[in-house]
């Protein structure tokens, strides 16, 4: 809920996100945009340390699949608004979760 102080995990990433999308109806202004990029790379930080923990492959598919599109958002904004490092914040957390998923399937992890 926005406007209340988000609890752990997924509900702060839903936070960070529904207060980017607030946001971004305000208004379409370069300031409203800049402000909507802080609040979703907020999210992206948080689906960073979700992705981190994921204990199986098939958590890491369901937090992928449910927060592609605040990946995709942060990207084409940080793309739109000429910001390189909020690119490669995006560009980390994906990286980040490629190398836990290859970590995790490795054959010395443990089973």
């Amino acid at each position: 809920m926005v406007g209340t102080h988000p609890g752990p995990g997924g509900a702060t990433a839903r936070f960070w996100w529904a207060t980017g999308v607030a946001a971004a109806a305000a208004a379409r202004s370069g300031s409203r945009r800049q402000d909507e990029l802080g609040h979703v790379l907020q999210a992206i930080r948080d689906i960073a340390g979700l992705l981190v923990v994921a204990s199986d492959d098939g958590s890491r598919a369901r937090l992928a699949q449910r927060y592609a599109h605040v990946l995709r958002r942060a990207a084409d904004l940080a793309t739109e608004l000429d910001e390189p490092a909020a690119a490669d914040l995006v560009m980390e957390a994906v990286r980040r979760d490629r190398v836990g998923l290859l970590l995790q399937n490795s054959p010395a992890a443990p089973k």
